[in-house]
């Protein structure tokens, strides 16, 4: 610093460095008497840590290898037997561990879909596949997910697990677990177009969705190639009673109102036009439309209620049996059906979890 003298200077700076080593038991010592004042919030800081694992996965620049995930874990393991016995043992081996965990969960969900993607685009292609779920855009457009039999002349082991496919809507209207085939030009999943942008490849990889594209020409309905497997099957059932659900609430109730209101009970936004959507979005009302808690809420509660007070008007059930589990068991199914009804999105399965 100008006008000082160097000696004082270096001195001065160098004093709180000698001190800093008195200083660190007294730090230490706060930190345990603030940590243990906390005991009976340590819990709560359980799915903190576990989710700090999993951003630790997924900041690394390479990927890797599941040894080491499975090493890491092992470790916080060793390390909280290890000091369990100590004053704050169980705070220090519990965070890795937690930490640990959500690394190592990370890693496993990686290599449980873990599917081939492909690496170049491929033009013209012949594209059969198992119908996952057809989707109505807009400008007499739509989309549709495939469960891939056959691709070109990939082997098995170069085949995406799944595609999905943009066509005209006058190819008509695809039910889940139907068999077609097209012909279709097809990429692998965009990387991000901006640095820390949305990397749809990444969301790709954990759908297990190994190419996008567009349909050339019709689809064609083929035989049944073998039986779908079975969780096509289940779908396909839930999705014949969503379209009947769906069919029943438009003739009650027709243009937007039906619209909206099937959007709300089966999760069906496709038939909701583009000024309503951006009128609900200038409103901030558009979330009302995705289901989610509130829905979830008014669904398991009505029937929490409907069930308690029907079964306590008979006393001679009241009085022995726990009518509450009851009901709250009844609301847990009823929710749980409605999850399947209007999709299992995301925030519904978060919803019904909390449920």
């Amino acid at each position: 610093m100008p006008g000082r003298d160097e000696h004082a200077w270096n001195h001065e700076r160098s004093g709180p460095l000698r001190l800093s080593g008195a200083r660190v038991p007294a730090l230490l010592a706060a930190i345990a008497r603030a940590l243990e004042a906390e005991s009976d919030r340590w819990f709560l800081w359980t799915p903190v840590l576990y989710a700090a694992g999993i951003l630790g996965y997924f900041a690394l620049p390479a990927e890797p290898a599941a040894t080491s995930a499975l090493a890491f874990l092992l470790a916080a393991i060793g390390l909280c037997l290890a000091v369990r016995g100590l004053g704050l043992g169980l705070v220090v081996g519990g965070s890795v561990l937690a930490i640990a965990a959500g690394f190592a969960t990370a890693k496993l969900r990686t290599e449980a879909a873990r599917a081939p993607v492909l690496v170049k685009e491929l033009r013209g292609v012949t594209v059969r596949g198992f119908v996952e779920r057809y989707e109505p855009r807009d400008n007499a457009k739509a989309r549709i997910t495939l469960r891939v039999i056959g691709l070109g002349e990939l082997k098995p082991d170069e085949t995406p697990y799944r595609v999905r496919v943009t066509f005209s809507a006058a190819s008509g209207r695809f039910k889940t677990g139907e068999t077609v085939a097209l012909k279709a030009t097809l990429r692998p999943p965009p990387e991000p177009i901006l640095p820390h942008g949305f990397d749809f490849a990444r969301t790709a990889w954990f759908d297990r969705l190994g190419g996008t594209g567009y349909a050339i020409g019709k689809l064609e309905r083929l035989p049944l190639s073998g039986e779908p497997p079975w969780d096509l099957r289940l779908w396909a059932s839930i999705d014949g009673l969503r379209a009947t659900v769906n069919d029943r609430i438009r003739a009650q109730l027709s243009g937007e109102g039906g619209e909206i209101t099937a959007a709300l009970i089966t999760g069906e936004r496709t038939g909701i036009s583009p000024k309503d959507h951006q009128a609900m979005r200038d409103s901030g009302l558009f979330h009302i439309l995705s289901i989610s808690g509130l829905h979830m809420v008014i669904m398991a509660g009505t029937v929490l209620w409907v069930v308690r007070a029907l079964l306590a008007l008979l006393p001679s059930i009241t009085l022995r049996y726990p009518i509450r589990k009851w009901a709250a068991a009844t609301a847990i199914g009823a929710a749980l059906f409605y999850l399947l009804l209007s999709g299992a999105a995301v925030p519904a399965v978060r919803s019904w979890i909390l449920i």
